[in-house]
């Protein structure tokens, strides 16, 4: 079993700016060759490939293979040779690479919004302690509710929440440490899960942009 618990602490640890500088970069050539690519096929092929990539993100099969089948399955492709397969696949690899940076993305500025959140409880109850003193009166800080945080309980998906439901959360857990806790824990989780699956797919991507140069030239020509 991997050690998840490891990996979301230390997630947790890395300032926003940091997490940014360690996102995974394409391969070399990779964006130039997709953007080459995609000068050769018109709005419905683009399409399908959004769609693709959107679906094996949801079910996280983003891969060669999985792209290979579904575009072998598709009638508009009936005449496609392995060459041009091969490109629709790399291109859904790189629609799917480009929709995870941004969810990313979007995950750092959640974690930094809970960290603000975060800081911003620290300095109230810092605020109401220096009055209780001043007062010299005895504290009447509640205590900390105690609660049993189980980030990992349930299934957490590698994608951000939708940002209405962020923002409830966050909104419900401004006066609460033990909740922001949780949810800090649980969106650094997500952002560690995201980074390990991007760490993998730039890897596929790789191993497939080596096989595309020779056919690159003469691929996928005249797709609608």
């Amino acid at each position: 079993m991997r050690p998840v618990i490891f990996g979301f602490i230390a997630c947790a640890a890395l300032s926003t700016t940091a997490l940014s500088q360690s996102q995974p970069d394409f391969p070399a050539g990779a964006e130039a060759l997709a953007a080459q690519l995609k000068t050769r096929i018109g709005p419905q092929t683009l399409a399908w490939i959004e769609r693709e990539a959107a679906s094996e993100l949801t079910t996280g099969t983003v891969s060669e293979a999985a792209a290979g089948r579904a575009a072998r399955a598709n009638g508009e492709f009936h005449k496609l040779g392995n060459g041009d397969v091969m490109a629709l696949a790399f291109l859904v690899m790189m629609q799917a690479a480009k929709s995870s940076r941004e969810d990313l993305t979007e995950i750092m500025a959640d974690v930094a919004q809970i960290n603000k959140a975060k800081a911003a409880l620290r300095e109230k109850q810092r605020a109401v302690q220096t009055a209780q003193s001043a007062a010299a009166t005895p504290s009447v800080t509640p205590p900390r509710t105690q609660r049993s945080r189980n980030p990992t309980r349930g299934v957490i998906l590698p994608r951000p929440i939708p940002k209405a439901e962020f923002d409830r959360r966050l909104s419900g857990a401004k006066d609460d440490s033990a909740l922001l806790d949780e949810l800090g824990e649980r969106e650094s989780l997500r952002l560690q899960m995201l980074m390990d699956r991007m760490m993998r797919l730039m890897s596929a991507l790789s191993n497939v942009q080596k096989s595309l140069p020779g056919t690159s030239a003469s691929v996928m020509q005249n797709l609608k």
